[in-house]
C-alpha cells in the first residue's frame, strides 16, 4: 500500500468537513422554507369550516372541497339572521347574513360540541311560487322539500353502523329494511337511511338521513319528501354538487 502525503489527508479531511456542512446548510434552508407551509396545514387542520355563500349564489367550503351552485328557484334557509328568515336564493339580496365569508371554529372547540350532535353547513327549501324574496319566519327543516347539510365528528364505526346507532326509531331488523347504501348525491356516494317524521305543522314526511365519512368528520345529508316517488326526483335538486374536484 504506497503512502499518502499528510497535506493530501489534510485537505481531503476538510473537504469533507466542508461537503458536511454545506449539506447541514441546504438542510437548514429546506426545512426553514417548507415549515410556513406546514404551519399553515396544521393551522387549516385545526379549525373546522363551515364554508360561506359567494355573490353568485354557490355554496363554497374549501376545507372540505365542497362546491354547490344553490338551486336558483328554492330559498336560502338563515338562522344567522334576527329573526331566522328564507331568503329567495338568486334574488337581488346581496349577501347573506353569516355566510358572506368563511367561518371557522377551533376543532378542539367543535370536538366538545359535535361529537353526538350536529353543526349546520347550510340549508334550503322550496317555498310556494309568488313568495317575497325574504320570508322572516321561523326555519322548518322537516319541510316537504327542504335540504339540510352538516358536519359532526366520526368515529370507529363504520357507516352503517353510525348510521344504525342514529336510528332512533329502528332496530336491527327493521333497520336493514330502511338502510340505502350508496345514494348517488351529485358526484358523491352517501349511505344512509329513510325513516318518517313531521313537519311544524304535524303533516308526516319522508325523511333520508345520509353520510358522507370525510376524513375525522361526517358530512350529513338530511332532506325531506311528501312520497317515496319524490325520493329519487327532489334529489335532482342536489344534482349540481361536487365534493373533491
Amino acid at each position: 500500500m504506497s503512502d499518502v502525503p499528510i497535506m493530501d489527508v489534510i485537505v481531503l479531511v476538510y473537504l469533507s468537513i466542508f461537503e458536511a456542512m454545506r449539506y447541514a446548510v441546504f438542510l437548514c434552508v429546506l426545512i426553514l422554507g417548507l415549515m410556513p407551509a406546514i404551519h399553515a396545514r396544521q393551522v387549516k387542520a385545526s379549525l373546522v369550516d363551515y364554508g360561506y355563500v359567494t355573490k353568485d349564489w354557490v355554496y363554497v367550503n374549501d376545507s372540505l372541497g365542497i362546491n354547490f351552485p344553490l338551486p336558483k328557484d328554492a330559498y336560502f334557509m338563515n338562522s344567522l339572521s334576527k329573526p331566522a328568515s328564507y331568503v329567495r336564493i338568486g334574488s337581488s339580496v346581496k349577501g347573506i347574513e353569516g355566510y358572506t365569508e368563511p367561518v371557522r371554529m377551533p376543532l378542539t372547540d367543535f370536538q366538545g360540541v359535535h361529537i353526538g350532535s350536529i353543526a349546520t353547513l347550510f340549508s334550503f327549501s322550496y317555498l310556494p311560487k309568488d313568495t317575497a324574496a325574504i320570508v322572516k319566519k321561523p326555519l322548518d327543516y322537516n319541510a316537504d322539500k327542504t335540504f339540510y347539510f352538516g358536519l359532526t365528528m366520526a368515529d370507529k364505526r363504520n357507516d352503517r353502523d353510525y348510521l344504525r346507532q342514529s336510528c332512533l326509531a329502528c332496530t336491527d331488523s327493521s333497520f336493514h329494511e330502511v338502510f340505502f347504501p350508496d345514494v348517488m348525491v351529485g358526484n358523491t356516494s352517501f349511505n344512509g337511511y329513510i325513516t318518517g317524521v313531521r313537519d311544524l305543522k304535524g303533516n308526516a314526511v319522508g325523511h333520508f338521513f345520509g353520510v358522507k365519512r370525510m376524513g375525522a368528520f361526517y358530512l350529513v345529508l338530511q332532506y325531506y319528501f311528501s312520497t317515496i316517488e319524490e325520493f329519487d326526483e327532489y334529489k335532482k335538486a342536489l344534482r349540481k354538487l361536487v365534493i373533491g374536484k
